[in-house]
C-alpha cells in the first residue's frame, strides 16, 4: 500500500467513527476537526497494574498536529491536550487533561 492509500484509509475511518469538534491553540481562533475520542483508557505500570484512566483523542495529522495545551471541544466536552501518546504520521493520539 502507498502512503496515499493509508491516508485515504485513515480519512475513511475518521469519517465513519469520528466526531466533529473544534481545537484551539493559544489565542488563535478555533479550527474545525474530526476526532475519535477513546474514554477511560487504562494506563498501566511495568507490572500491569492500572495506574490511571485517561481520555485519548485521535487527530488526523493532515487536519491538525496536536501540541500540549491545545484545547479540544466536542459538544459540551472540553479538555486540553496533556501529552502526545503516539504519532505515526497519519494519526496523532493525544492524552487529554481536565
Amino acid at each position: 500500500m502507498s502512503d496515499t492509500d493509508f491516508a485515504d484509509m485513515h480519512a475513511d475511518v475518521m469519517a465513519e467513527f469520528g466526531q466533529a469538534g473544534f481545537v484551539a491553540r493559544g489565542v488563535d481562533e478555533p479550527v474545525p476537526v474530526t476526532v475519535v475520542i477513546d474514554r477511560g483508557v487504562a494506563q498501566t505500570d511495568d507490572y500491569g497494574r492500572v495506574v490511571r484512566r485517561v481520555d485519548i483523542a485521535s487527530f488526523l495529522v493532515a487536519e491538525w498536529q496536536p501540541q500540549a495545551g491545545d484545547r479540544l471541544t466536542v459538544g459540551a466536552w472540553t479538555k486540553a491536550v496533556q501529552t502526545l501518546d503516539d504519532d505515526d504520521g497519519f494519526v496523532a493520539k493525544a492524552v487529554m487533561h481536565g
